[in-house]
């Protein structure tokens, strides 16, 4: 055997296990951006339900949807005014009430993303993940939401239960820790999606920059009141039956009411 065929027998042999090692490493690299694009479509998510939340915060949706609700539960009133005050007094409470359930249960879906999407980079990018659990704006928002909401929900509903919400919810989340919250997911995005790739890193970038004057989250939030409204409006088809009882034609009505939904 010459050199020359020593030395094609020793290349020839290298080339497998070479091949096998690039493709290893391709493979782990692939395996790295599927896991980091996964990370970062849940921190959009996040980021895109607290971005909806400063152009329509909690208390506007609530007032809102209490009064759309009161719209589609149309019925006539007795003419007592104590008893007419009397069953609207009782609805709100309740509208108010399954509100609040309808946040908290929002937020801890949105604070069980939020720790998916660091275990996530825990394998990619430890040292990401560790600044991003250790900062924790992001999870101070909605914890402290949380803790506001629950606060709501415990107490006795009365006739200012919506105002002391209102009040309280202000008071302990304030605009600052929401925009804390979005400037930190955005810097979190922003830094993950730089190793993932360039096209992403630069459509990101733009949807923070462009989300800055959207319009079309009034659709969006439109569609979202309709959709609880009529979660809601299900829940009170129940309570009704109570009330009309006081009410003249209230039966009828509700009658009506409940042919109308069905369909």
């Amino acid at each position: 055997m010459t050199s020359s065929e020593f030395f094609i027998g020793v290349v020839i042999a290298s080339i497998g296990p070479l091949l096998l090692g690039v493709g290893f490493l391709y493979k782990a690299r692939q395996e790295k951006i599927r896991t980091r694009r996964r990370a970062a479509y849940l921190l959009l998510e996040i980021w895109n339900y607290i971005a909806f939340t400063c152009y329509f915060p909690v208390e506007k949706m609530i007032t809102d949807m209490i009064e759309l609700v009161k719209q589609k539960i149309s019925f006539p009133l007795p003419e007592d005014e104590n008893a007419s005050t009397d069953a609207i007094n009782k609805i709100t409470p309740i509208m108010t009430s399954h509100i609040l359930e309808q946040q908290i249960e929002c937020v801890n879906r949105y604070e069980k993303l939020y720790m998916e999407a660091i275990d996530l980079m825990s394998y990619t990018d430890p040292m990401l993940a560790f600044s991003i659990s250790s900062a924790g704006n992001v999870r101070k928002n909605l914890e402290r939401s949380k803790a506001q909401l629950e606060e709501m929900g415990e107490d006795s509903v009365d006739d200012d239960l919506l105002n002391d919400f209102l009040g309280q919810f202000k008071a302990g989340v304030t605009e600052n820790v929401t925009h804390d919250a979005l400037d930190s997911l955005e810097d979190e995005i922003s830094e993950l999606t730089g190793k993932i790739g360039p096209l992403i890193h630069r459509k990101c970038k733009k949807l923070f920059k462009d989300s800055k004057v959207d319009v079309t989250r009034e659709k969006e939030y439109r569609e979202t009141l309709e959709k609880a409204t009529e979660e809601i409006v299900q829940v009170l088809l129940v309570t009704l039956t109570n009330i009309v009882q006081r009410i003249p034609n209230g039966e009828a009505s509700l009658e009506k009411l409940q042919s109308k939904d069905s369909t």
